[in-house]
């Protein structure tokens, strides 16, 4: 096995990377790459953070974001200026960041799971998952479910 430019071991050293062809070392074992982890490794490798990947969806609202700003900072005007003062868009386009401050979102990634245990940890009084909206409204709601 010849070793690849991102530190794995590919078998074949074939050329058409997928993560069936990269592997890993893993304790003694060399262990295939999931699909995930060879993401990870990619996005490592290309020295940029997973907030200034492009977004994966068009059409976001900034509804939560422009209010909060509005309260907090006496914002006037929210625009594409602002969204970029802020790193959350360049050259007109959009990247992970704001998608996670955006109203709502389809990343996996974006969500809380939360539980109010009982007396044990196998007595669950309350839960609540709170997936797919607006960090901030992720946050807020997590406030109110532990001030309950």
């Amino acid at each position: 096995m010849k070793k690849c430019p991102t530190g794995l071991y590919c078998p074949g050293a074939r050329h058409n990377l997928t993560y069936e062809t990269i592997h890993k070392r893993s304790d003694t074992a060399t262990v295939p790459l999931n699909s995930r982890e060879l993401q990870k490794l990619s996005i490592k490798g290309s020295r940029v953070s997973y907030e200034e990947l492009v977004s994966t969806e068009d059409g976001l609202n900034f509804t939560v974001l422009e209010m909060a700003l509005k309260e907090k900072l006496g914002l006037q005007n929210f625009d594409a200026d602002v969204l970029r003062t802020l790193g959350l868009m360049k050259n007109g386009t959009l990247n992970r960041a704001a998608q996670l401050l955006a109203d709502e979102n389809n990343l996996k990634e974006s969500a809380i799971d939360m539980v109010m245990f009982g007396d044990t940890e196998d007595v669950f009084l309350d839960r609540k998952t709170i997936r797919g909206k607006s960090l901030i409204t992720q946050y807020r709601e997590a406030l109110d479910f532990f001030d309950q």
